[in-house]
């Protein structure tokens, strides 16, 4: 699963994603700045896990899969820590974080967020599966075709899967007052989705995880025609 899959579905809104989640992890590199994120995930009531964020490589779809999975765990944690360092006195860090918090208490954000963490998950095995040096193209092709059904499954079942989606980002959305609401639509605009709907939920269903599913499909396809030839991106 090469990395141009994830830039050409629903391109904008996904590399937008992407690139915000790398900002935020290399925000966090810095030791005092780290120190806050560290403090807030250890004195929360809730237990995780997760105590740092990943990186997220263009080219490797298990580290994307858990820098996303990673992030929405300690979420509610980045954001406190973004707002605390926001309050500092360099203004060159302050802003930077003001502007990060600003990005991902974005609804646009979270539904990307949400929708590659559903696709990473459904391709993960075969991604573990494809790096492995003694591969079994058998296997590949077996898992490949799995995989493709369970995405067809999706598609076919896009409504139901989606509001269960929707319904994630919502909880979360609304614990920090994010309005859900549908981008403003433009006869000009060219760079994004510019899909008619009548709800937030329609809206980006249609302009976000519809195409997304649409191209894994094809890609999936493609690897298959290929018969899963190595080497390429994962």
């Amino acid at each position: 699963m090469c990395s141009s899959f994830v830039f050409s579905s629903s391109a904008a809104e996904l590399r937008d994603c992407l690139s915000t989640l790398g900002k935020v992890r290399d925000f966090f590199i810095y030791p005092k700045r780290k120190s806050v994120l560290h403090h807030q995930i250890e004195s929360s009531s809730e237990i995780s896990s997760k105590k740092t964020l990943k990186r997220s490589c263009e080219t490797r779809w298990i580290e994307r899969f858990h820098a996303v999975n990673d992030f929405i765990k300690l979420y509610n944690h980045v954001i406190e820590s973004l707002e605390i360092i926001s309050e500092w006195v360099n203004s060159e860090t302050s802003g930077k974080a003001r502007t990060l918090r600003n990005a991902v208490l974005n609804l646009e954000f979270l539904v990307s967020l949400f929708v590659l963490n559903k696709g990473f998950s459904i391709g993960l095995p075969l991604s573990k599966l494809l790096q492995n040096p003694n591969i079994d193209l058998k296997v590949a092709v077996i898992l490949a075709n799995d995989t493709k059904q369970e995405l067809q499954d999706l598609r076919k079942n896009a409504e139901e899967v989606f509001k269960d989606i929707f319904g994630q980002v919502k909880i979360l959305a609304e614990s920090f007052d994010i309005e859900i609401k549908m981008l403003r639509l433009s006869n000009r605009q060219i760079h994004r989705n510019n899909v008619p709907a009548s709800s937030p939920e329609q809206f980006y269903r249609a302009s976000i995880f519809i195409p997304y599913v649409d191209k894994f499909i094809k890609v999936i396809e493609e690897l298959a025609k290929k018969k899963i030839r190595l080497p390429f991106s994962i």
